[in-house]
């Protein structure tokens, strides 16, 4: 019996996903929005970290979902390709953790915040286009606008997010009042990409910082504080990133 013990939890693990496949799995309709359904699931996976679920099966749906939604960043500053390989790299990171048990409520909120960025910079990257043909309407502002303030407060829990949000609607702003009276051009973004760039690359830090205390800091981590860095320097000298081969 002793001998058993120490594989019981692996065997259980194991099972999982033949148990979950067995159980009805409810699929929003077809009809509703790559985002809408994005969301569904990962307000699911919440749900099943909360009571110590996750299985395969939820990983691998989330993962195309994922990928659909970078699909849709055709017009952000950032790559599709780039988006969709930090997507897979984080759900990669969140079953790893759910597999070492040590995968909390927090990681999939973070996960909600990333997927909400992505939807922002593809906003803000449609503005850059639209505004070098002098076509960005106010409604595409405004889209920008209150995605900036869902993030605000998506982090409300943050010191400095109100602050945030402040300089980065000010930022949008500023554009928006330029894209009356001239063509724009990519650098009349370089503020807001930079501001929102750098606060991304100080909550990667603090994350990390949080995880090694307790030991549970992955390669991931460490390689989302890399590419972070890497866009801050292409920003400062308005180099776009490469494009998707």
């Amino acid at each position: 019996m002793k001998l058993l013990l120490p594989i019981l939890p692996v065997l259980m693990l194991s099972l999982a996903p033949l148990a979950r496949a067995q159980e009805s799995v409810p699929v929003p309709p077809p009809t509703q929005s790559g985002d809408v359904r994005l969301e569904a699931a990962l307000d699911e996976l919440e749900q099943m970290v909360l009571l110590r679920g996750g299985t395969r099966y939820d990983f691998n749906r989330l993962r195309a979902l994922l990928v659909e939604r970078a699909s849709a960043a055709t017009g952000s500053f950032f790559p599709a390709c780039k988006v969709r390989g930090r997507f897979l790299a984080a759900v990669d990171a969140l079953e790893a953790r759910a597999k070492r048990y040590q995968l909390h409520a927090e990681d999939v909120v973070e996960m909600k915040i990333d997927v909400l960025e992505a939807r922002l910079d593809a906003a803000v990257g449609e503005l850059i286009e639209k505004a070098a043909a002098r076509g960005a309407t106010r409604e595409q502002f405004q889209r920008a606008k209150d995605l900036i303030v869902a993030r605000a407060r998506m982090t409300a829990s943050e010191i400095d997010s109100e602050t945030v949000r402040e300089r980065l609607t000010a930022a949008v702003e500023e554009i928006e009042e330029m894209a009356r009276f001239a063509v724009l051009e990519r650098i009349h973004f370089q503020r807001y990409w930079a501001q929102i760039v750098e606060h991304r690359l100080e909550r990667a830090t603090v994350r990390l910082n949080n995880r090694l205390k307790y030991g549970t800091a992955t390669r991931a981590d460490y390689q989302r504080i890399q590419d972070l860095m890497l866009d801050r320097a292409q920003i400062a000298i308005d180099t776009p990133p490469e494009a998707c081969p």
